[in-house]
């Protein structure tokens, strides 16, 4: 990786990503993932404490990498600050190198990187992990990311790597759980209302208010069951 990092130009010692997508594709972007960014945001809130703590941030990349959403807490690396943490920034080998957003997009399964094994020497004081997120049909959604400061001065933090690998995999699992569910009500209730369009093709139907009486009678044919309801009537008059 960090040779087809170095053979696509990258400059380790950037401090600014400088590939940041346009404000309309972002836009777009974000609109086409509104529901799963819903999920993600309400997933988050419910780990805003954990986020703050250890000095995280969460980001949610698209299936090329572009960062959609984030999280931050207390993160006190300026260049991190600087190069990393921003919303349409895009995560690849031949824009940022080597980065665990970047691996996980292209291999699809969990990626944690410790410190120097990142290719911008902004990201190496930091430990990385990144799981995907896919769809019912195994398509890739995107990739849920977590990020903290690894050898933050007075302190060697390599004893949290199992911990974020759980951590990370835990908020992912939750995500695409989460939007399966969403995707199966979402079917669920089509079918639904194509049989209740079937249905009032077919006899019709009645509204009826909570006394019991006929409030209104729609697309009920002649000689049908609804055909002799009358608004205004009490349901007693056609029903034991």
């Amino acid at each position: 990786s960090w040779i087809a990092s170095k053979q696509a130009g990258v400059n380790p010692y950037v401090l600014e990503n400088m590939d940041v997508t346009s404000s309309e594709e972002l836009a777009e972007r974000r609109h086409a993932n509104r529901a799963l960014l819903a999920i993600i945001g309400k997933t988050l809130e419910k780990h805003a404490d954990v986020i703050e703590k250890m000095t995280s941030v969460v980001f949610f990349a698209d299936a090329d990498g572009m960062v959609l959403l984030l999280a931050e807490g207390g993160v006190t690396n300026a260049a991190f600050r600087q190069f990393g943490t921003r919303v349409g920034g895009v995560w690849s080998e031949e824009v940022t190198g080597t980065s665990a957003i970047a691996l996980c997009v292209k291999h699809r399964t969990l990626i944690q990187l410790v410190g120097p094994e990142h290719f911008q020497v902004s990201m190496q004081d930091h430990l990385t992990t990144a799981a995907p997120i896919f769809a019912d049909d195994g398509a890739l959604l995107g990739v849920i990311a977590t990020t903290t400061l690894h050898n933050k001065v007075g302190s060697g933090l390599s004893h949290m790597q199992p911990y974020m690998i759980g951590w990370t995999l835990s908020l992912a699992s939750s995500i695409e759980n989460e939007n399966k569910l969403r995707q199966h009500r979402g079917e669920d209730e089509a079918g639904y209302r194509g049989y209740l369009r079937r249905m009032m093709e077919g006899e019709g139907y009645v509204v009826i208010d909570r006394d019991g009486t006929v409030v209104d009678v729609l697309g009920a044919r002649k000689g049908s069951l609804l055909g002799g309801w009358t608004p205004g009537h009490p349901i007693g008059e056609y029903l034991d």
